[in-house]
């Protein structure tokens, strides 16, 4: 439903029914050329120009100075310009009962350090409770599982990270800001994040395939923070970084790092401040360290360096359900990617083939 309201097609067709084509500005804004103050009228005589006088422009609620004239009580004349954030949402929980106030207490014995280390307490702790219940914990007969609150945190921590992006006082380009938006909400980082917060310990899910992967990536997380707090990022092998690409993300955990938000959102009666204020801290230290050196998409970056000979596969089933894709730069060799998506699979191709392509550039001798 999402997907078609805001689509291109549906967007150009609400833009073209309220006349926005015959508003644009095809040429490029020059202020000695094309720009006037407002109230400033040109190739006109001064008859015409004096129509023009206070009366008319505080009418028009302008000034001769261009800005906007209000009467004294400005706050009632700008109500209607600024709509109230009043609209109403069904709660998903009604009124409980004792005994199932209980029965939520029971289920969440022990989140009380969860939300000590977050630094957030629930009011309604159902949706807490909601936010880790896998579709496949059939014990929590109270709430429905995580999918919905997902949905929504998944918009709202891809709007707060926009807006803290697009609001940074280095002003990132347009290509900057996607790239720096690309690398840090994605299912990887916020898998890693919630496995660094302890998501994992308090996910409710009877599925122990599930559980098998959520345990290989928690060792994995738990080795390259190890390897990282003995300051040996830089001798890293191409035997790490492949298995750092070949390791599958439980998707899981990057759904339950989304729906805990959604969960904050609607306890604190839809306050994305609060969202941010638990979330800032957790994203911080990868937001500063993006923002410092801009990660690039290896897929662009091989494209760019290689824009006539890079030529992607489209993709190809494993007998294990995931996705390979190979990319060959004619003349230089063909490297294969696998991931649980298309997508992840053209990055780890890309990625291979920019190591290969880099280490076999000639050195320049230093003059």
């Amino acid at each position: 439903m999402r997907s078609k309201k805001v689509s291109n097609c549906n967007l150009y067709r609400l833009g073209k029914k309220k006349g926005l084509p015959s508003r644009m500005v095809v040429s490029i804004f020059d202020p000695p050329v094309n720009w006037l103050p407002p109230g400033y009228i040109v190739n006109q005589d001064k008859s015409n120009a004096d129509k023009w006088g206070k009366d008319e422009m505080t009418k028009e609620g302008l000034l001769s100075n261009g800005k906007h004239d209000y009467d004294d009580d400005d706050d009632d004349d700008l109500m209607w310009r600024v709509p109230k954030e009043e609209t109403e949402f069904e709660d998903d929980f009604l009124e409980y009962d004792q005994e199932h106030i209980k029965f939520i207490d029971n289920m969440l014995m022990g989140f009380e350090n969860f939300e000590k280390k977050i630094n957030y307490s629930f009011k309604n702790k159902a949706y807490l409770l909601q936010a880790f219940t896998h579709a496949s914990y059939h014990y929590n007969t109270i709430t429905d599982c995580y999918q919905r609150l997902e949905f929504l945190g998944d918009a709202i921590l891809d709007y707060l990270i926009t807006k803290h992006l697009y609001e940074d006082p280095r002003q990132h380009s347009p290509g900057v800001l996607t790239d720096l938006r690309s690398a840090l909400v994605n299912n990887t980082i916020f898998a890693s994040l919630a496995v660094k917060y302890d998501y994992h310990k308090y996910f409710k899910a009877v599925s122990p395939e599930l559980f098998h992967v959520i345990d290989d990536f928690v060792q994995f997380q738990m080795e390259k923070n190890e390897m990282q707090g003995m300051d040996s990022e830089l001798r890293r092998s191409e035997e790490d970084e492949e298995k750092e690409e070949d390791i599958e993300v439980p998707k899981a955990m990057g759904d339950i790092f989304e729906s805990l938000a959604g969960a904050i959102y609607m306890d604190s009666e839809m306050s994305l401040e609060m969202v941010w204020q638990v979330y800032y801290p957790m994203m911080r230290p990868l937001i500063e360290k993006f923002s410092a050196n801009v990660p690039r998409s290896p897929v662009r970056e091989l494209l760019e360096m290689e824009p006539e000979t890079a030529k992607f596969s489209p993709a190809e089933r494993t007998y294990d359900g995931k996705v390979r894709v190979t990319v060959e730069v004619v003349g230089k060799g063909k490297f294969k990617g696998v991931g649980r998506s298309y997508r992840i699979a053209k990055s780890a191709a890309a990625r291979r083939a920019l190591r290969s392509l880099k280490a076999n550039q000639p050195q320049v001798p230093n003059s």
